[in-house]
């Protein structure tokens, strides 16, 4: 049976969890697109594993096997799409690896290191998440269900996109030298544009090091007591 077929056959019982029974390994170093993904897997029945570095995903793939690994581009110890390449090549292979960044030119990249696709940010819609999932899946791993059928949008805690302006500043502010400089201005792009903060995104592009520093201030929310 053809995948986009069985989509329309829908058992009353997971009607509403089309991913019951799929574990999703988000290898992500932003906290807040972190959170749109968790929110689309809750209401999906998808079980979420979430690492934000690709060391750390090399320990979560030695404890357990996937069915589908959604990689950022740009993680801070690496490149999504080599590490795509990498999984690829293992054997046994994840069921699907997924790229994803807020920069369409990514998409390529992705798909000539084996990934069976591309997501490009911001996803929101649940319904598009769903299928996207079901449509790359093995039959094998699923009986017939139905994506959603509404068009709700995954809205994460504004409180957890100013968890990443804070981890932006604090990057900025201990750590000044060049890498360290490239990769906050790269996170910092795709996590604004992703919470569609043109404010921020203009500072970007305009503000020097200390203006941006003191604005990033202005905009995260305090450390956490410990």
């Amino acid at each position: 049976m053809d995948n986009m077929n069985a989509l329309k056959l829908v058992p009353s019982n997971v009607k509403s969890k089309p991913l019951l029974g799929t574990t999703i390994l988000i290898i992500e170093d932003s906290k807040y697109v972190c959170e749109a993904m968790r929110l689309m897997c809750l209401h999906s029945g998808a079980r979420l594993r979430h690492a934000d570095t690709v060391a750390a995903a090399r320990r979560h793939l030695r404890l357990y096997r996937p069915n589908i690994v959604i990689i950022d581009e740009g993680l801070p110890d690496g490149s999504g799409s080599e590490f795509a390449a990498e999984l690829n090549g293992m054997s046994p292979r994840v069921d699907v690896i997924f790229g994803t960044s807020g920069e369409t030119m990514c998409h390529h990249q992705f798909l000539k290191a084996g990934a069976n696709g591309f997501i490009e940010k911001p996803f929101v819609s649940l319904s598009e998440f769903q299928l996207k999932m079901l449509s790359a899946l093995p039959e094998s791993h699923f009986f017939p269900v139905s994506v959603s059928d509404t068009h709700e949008i995954v809205e994460p805690n504004p409180a957890i996109y100013a968890e990443d302006l804070r981890k932006a500043h604090d990057l900025l502010l201990n750590m000044p030298d060049i890498q360290t400089k490239k990769y906050v201005s790269q996170f910092l792009k795709s996590v604004c544009a992703i919470a569609d903060d043109q404010e921020m995104l203009t500072a970007l592009e305009r503000d020097e090091e200390p203006q941006l520093l003191a604005r990033l201030k202005s905009r995260c929310v305090p450390k956490r007591a410990v």
